[in-house]
């Protein structure tokens, strides 16, 4: 299946959406400490002159600055930051150095251009306000999300600290992710018959939401950078409804996870879900709300997802049925290897230090003189993505989807 790439991302950015995605990089490089205070606005002006400002820049440096650092330089007349206050949050509680580490680990094994493009659209291309939900998100994911800690422990570090409550969400079978939709976005499939509010704690549903994010990204491979999520809500009945669970997802998906969500199916919804939708649906950006349609039948779902990737259980061909995979003996060794992990970590800063020089030099160029400096980029993002896969086993420990071999480390 060919996809192409969709506006708005990489590679297809008209040339304001461009100098939006400099202009964001200047002020975030200057946040994590790769650029002084001086250069990261000098920078930032650039942008807006066609790199004339930037033309007597110095080098950059390892002390913090920008629209992230405690001394913040004076923003450029037409940005309006009285809405940044989750600067101030972030910056009181994370050093410049777990900024950057931050941002470095959310991006995995993604384009991280297109990381801050998500940013960008979710705010209409207004940089700062997309800055400021970024800083809330590199907040979330340190000090309240702790998605480093779960993807490190994983299923397995559950089986083997006895965490039934984490094991019953994979063995429920409430949610899993299987097939591909007709865009080839992954899909989602969340059955909520198979949930009982009182089984377990809200922090443990909010881990186990983090961990299908989190799995869910790793299948994605540009161009395709969202999923699909199907609501299959046969058997559903009140008691298991858990408005705290649909709060959280609703959150993540707007504020922690942005245009990470390509479509969103409520499949045959009891005549008891009306009630529930009322309630939901205010709770709803006018975006994610766009992005969800109601199902009845198996033609209505084929206009979203091929028939073999639709369940026979649902009137499709895919005979696929979800059974969880017990972890394996040995499968997650590596994840004891400190040694080999801080060897590639060091590797992995390297590549994106050289990335951040290219991204410093490609804001300052112009049209004529940034080819090179494309390539190079373009040659960066990929060597990053590659290195990715092989230090992710020695951070995350394998999923049900590695054993089923649908995660490729490529």
């Amino acid at each position: 299946m060919t996809v192409a790439t969709q506006a708005g991302r990489y590679g297809n950015l008209t040339p304001e959406q461009t100098l939006k995605l400099k202009d964001m990089w200047a002020h975030l490089l200057g946040a994590m400490g790769v650029l002084d205070e001086t250069t990261a606005k000098q920078l930032s002006a650039s942008v807006h002159t066609g790199g004339a400002a930037a033309s007597e820049a110095p080098a950059p440096k390892k002390s913090g600055g920008g629209l992230f650092g405690r001394k913040k330089a004076a923003p450029e007349p037409e940005e309006d930051l009285s809405n940044q206050a989750s600067f101030k949050d972030v910056l009181g509680t994370i050093s410049i150095e777990q900024l950057r580490l931050a941002f470095w680990n959310m991006v995995r094994c993604d384009n991280p251009d297109n990381l801050l493009l998500r940013f960008l659209r979710a705010r209409k291309w207004d940089v700062p306000k997309a800055l400021s939900m970024m800083a809330a998100t590199f907040k979330w994911r340190l000090q309240e999300g702790d998605v480093e800690e779960i993807e490190f422990k994983g299923e397995l570090g559950a089986l083997k600290e006895n965490d039934e409550e984490f094991l019953l969400q994979l063995r429920s079978k409430k949610a899993y992710i299987h097939g591909r939709d007709l865009e080839g976005r992954p899909i989602v499939y969340v059955r909520p018959r198979f949930h009982n509010p009182k089984a377990q704690k809200e922090k443990c549903i909010e881990n186990f939401t983090v961990h299908i994010i989190e799995t869910a990204r790793l299948t994605l491979n540009d161009p395709v950078d969202t999923a699909a999520v199907l609501f299959d809500l046969s058997g559903f009945a009140l008691s298991n409804m858990d408005y705290a669970a649909v709060k959280f997802i609703i959150k993540c998906f707007e504020a922690h996870y942005p245009e990470c969500l390509g479509v969103l199916l409520i499949h045959k919804a009891p005549w008891i879900f009306s009630g529930i939708w009322n309630i939901i649906k205010n709770w709803l950006d006018p975006v994610v709300a766009s992005k969800i349609h109601f199902t009845k039948n198996t033609s209505d779902l084929e206009k979203y997802i091929p028939k073999k990737y639709i369940p026979k259980e649902l009137g499709g061909d895919d005979p696929f049925v979800y059974e969880y995979i017990e972890p394996k003996e040995g499968e997650g060794d590596r994840l004891q290897d400190e040694a080999t992990r801080n060897k590639m970590l060091q590797d992995r800063i390297q590549i994106y230090s050289g990335l951040e020089k290219n991204t410093i030099d490609w804001i300052k160029s112009t049209k004529q003189t940034e080819g090179p400096l494309l390539q190079e980029r373009s040659e960066l993002t990929k060597k990053l993505r590659s290195q990715y896969w092989q230090i992710d086993p020695y951070l995350r420990a394998p999923s049900i989807l590695d054993r089923l071999g649908e995660i490729t480390y490529a």
